[in-house]
């Protein structure tokens, strides 16, 4: 989580040019661990749901599986 924020926060603070205009990035992170046992689509799913999740709570954050905390 830490990683995922510290990249986060890295992508935020970078400006772009863009034909002369300043344009700033963000990200939104989906993480999750593989558990024991698990399927890497299953793994690859809960990601997912998880970017999503960030993305619907406002963008430009990171989001864990619940089970990954």
């Amino acid at each position: 989580m830490e990683v995922a924020e510290r990249l986060r926060w890295i992508i935020e603070s970078i400006s772009l040019d863009y034909y002369g205009e300043k344009v700033g990035c963000t990200a939104s992170l989906g993480i999750a661990i593989l558990q024991k046992g698990e399927e890497e689509e299953d793994l690859i799913r809960r990601a997912d749901q998880m970017l999503y999740r960030a993305k619907e709570n406002g963008k430009n954050q990171v989001a864990i599986s619940p089970q990954d905390t």
